[in-house]
């Protein structure tokens, strides 16, 4: 008789996960973010970009082999929310990159986002925040 109760009460969130995967999909949203990191994200996101100086590719490169690094390049892109992105932010500061470095991170963090938003692959940009 117990063992019913459990099972309804692992159903309703099953319902509620179904809910919102039919809506993801009937939305267009991509399930899981196409199972992408954001290390993967950033990637395609520099592939795009064509005729940039070098000095712009340097700090790309700069960009994900901190990325490498950290264990926020290995988020699943669904999964990152904002507060996630903030943290990492401040981590990298506690850690004693400068306010440049961290601009420059968030600089091709952010965008590469947007693209993944504008992909359909996330609900929202987590990085859409002023950098204080």
């Amino acid at each position: 008789m117990h063992q019913m109760f459990f099972n309804c009460q692992s159903t309703v969130s099953l319902r509620e996960k179904e809910k919102q995967l039919e809506y993801d999909i009937f939305s267009g949203l991509v399930p899981n973010g196409g199972n992408i990191t954001v290390l993967d994200l950033v990637e395609k996101y520099i592939s795009l970009k064509t005729g940039v100086r070098h000095n712009t590719m340097a700090n790309y490169k700069f960009v994900i082999n901190i990325l490498k690094e950290e264990k926020f390049g290995k988020l699943r892109i669904d999964k990152v929310k904002q507060s996630d992105a903030k943290k990492f932010l401040i981590d990298l500061q506690r850690n004693g990159r400068g306010y440049s470095s961290i601009h420059s991170i968030r600089g091709v963090l952010r965008p590469a986002f947007q693209m993944a938003f504008v992909d359909d692959l996330i609900r929202k940009n987590p990085f859409d925040f002023q950098l204080v």
